[in-house]
């Protein structure tokens, strides 16, 4: 769903939050997707359904993501009018804390999500292809690799993309290049795993893979990878 690691404290227990919630849907005053549309517009509703969760719209950017609006960009992407339309926009807040630790309940996160996908909407025709393969490759591989669904995740896939639209020059995104994009990818994913850290977009120092991974399923998906792009 694009979450950032980074966590906000707000004091307000995120679980009663969603029970208040709840309540309030069952006995029809309320639901979360009608919060959606009465606070923040319908742009959000598609975006955030399946989580059915509440999104708070924050009007500045997030300090912790100043480095993805600040970072060299010598491939030119995403164009500065989207990172700056991007940045306008601010940020959205949900009451989702990390999965596992004492104060996560406590916790609410930083969501990416809506500005993810005005950026995947940019995207060319080979771009897009590749996110799709990537997605259907990671599918295939949790077939094979059960212990690494956490990880493996479409969430996971897109970050991967967008990583690597930034990182190569469009001139290299043509379709003749379709092969050559997608094996890079699978190997920049494969080069997170065994370095046990899957940089987020928006804030690199957020590890996707923290928690997901270890020396054995690394090495494993590794060997799993090498066979399927040998």
């Amino acid at each position: 769903m694009g979450f950032s690691r980074h966590m906000i404290d707000f004091r307000i227990n995120n679980t009663r939050y969603m029970d208040v919630m709840g309540t309030l849907k069952d006995t029809g005053h309320g639901s979360p997707s009608r919060f959606h549309v009465a606070t923040i517009g319908t742009s959000l509703l598609n975006v955030y359904r399946s989580e059915k969760m509440p999104v708070f719209n924050g009007q500045e950017w997030p300090a912790q993501a100043f480095q993805w609006v600040d970072r060299c960009r010598r491939n030119g992407w995403p164009p500065e009018s989207t990172v700056t339309a991007i940045v306008n926009s601010g940020c959205y807040i949900v009451p989702k804390g990390f999965k596992g630790i004492p104060s996560e309940h406590m916790e609410w996160s930083i969501a990416f999500a809506v500005h993810e996908k005005s950026i995947v909407q940019l995207f060319n025709l080979t771009q897009k292809h590749v996110y799709i393969l990537l997605k259907i490759i990671a599918k295939d591989l949790k077939e094979n690799v059960p212990h690494l669904q956490d990880l493996l995740t479409s969430y996971t896939m897109k970050t991967v993309a967008l990583w690597q639209v930034e990182l190569h020059h469009k001139r290299n995104w043509d379709r003749s290049h379709l092969l050559d994009r997608l094996m890079e990818a699978l190997y920049f994913l494969k080069s997170c795993v065994e370095n046990q850290n899957a940089q987020a977009y928006f804030i690199m120092e957020n590890n996707l893979s923290d928690g997901k991974i270890n020396v054995f399923k690394a090495e494993r998906f590794a060997r799993l990878l090498n066979d399927s792009l040998s």
